[in-house]
């Protein structure tokens, strides 16, 4: 299994986009806290939406790329902080350093610019919150691109992931240490109003 990052936009897909690859093991488990690596430097987060590859293809057609992802998640993601020197390509082989949500499935017959909404809820360990929404659609992704794209260079294989880093939420209070340094956050998220995410950030 792989995890992708797509780091263009929609337009930027129809070429080659800058792409990075993350390692099995950077992947969370669903369910476990997210328990933040501090010792490599400070930290923040975005939640992005991602998409799950349900069949094997190599050099997969525009046309046909639709009938390759089958459910769709958010996906909690570590990001660099000021003064920390990590590029977001190191991040992608950190331990635990992506966090996916609960899939929710997308029929066969989902169009590609059907409107999706990704609300999260961000609640701190001082008590602060924060919510905020993303709406998108497959087709605003370049979701139909990046499999075609993705696909001129390996094979995709059932279970990949491909995140699209920019169309993001940032994590927000949840991610911030308290007054000891410590991180007692809860993010939550739900698309169209389906629970997808309760991630605690420890």
């Amino acid at each position: 299994m792989k995890i992708i990052s797509i780091f263009g936009s929609a337009a930027d897909i129809t070429g080659m986009p800058r792409m990075s690859a993350g390692a099995d093991s950077a992947i969370l488990r669903q369910g476990d806290p997210l328990f933040v690596p501090d010792h490599l430097g400070a930290w923040d987060g975005e939640i992005c939406p991602a998409i799950r590859i349900c069949r094997l293809g190599l050099n997969i057609p525009l046309k046909a790329a639709r009938s390759y992802y089958d459910a769709i998640t958010a996906m909690h993601i570590l990001r660099p902080a000021d003064g920390n020197r990590l590029t977001d390509e190191a991040v992608a082989l950190i331990d635990r350093a992506f966090a996916p949500g609960l899939w929710i499935p997308l029929g066969s017959d989902t169009a590609s610019c059907k409107p999706i909404s990704l609300s999260i809820d961000s609640l701190g360990p001082d008590g602060s919150s924060d919510r905020r929404s993303l709406d998108f659609s497959p087709e605003s992704l370049g979701a139909d691109a990046a499999i075609a794209a993705l696909s001129k260079l390996a094979t995709v294989k059932t279970g990949d992931i491909i995140v699209f880093r920019r169309h993001s939420l940032q994590s927000g209070p949840a991610m911030r240490p308290d007054s000891t340094g410590c991180f007692r956050g809860l993010i939550t998220a739900s698309i169209d109003g389906r629970d997808c995410m309760k991630l605690k950030i420890r």
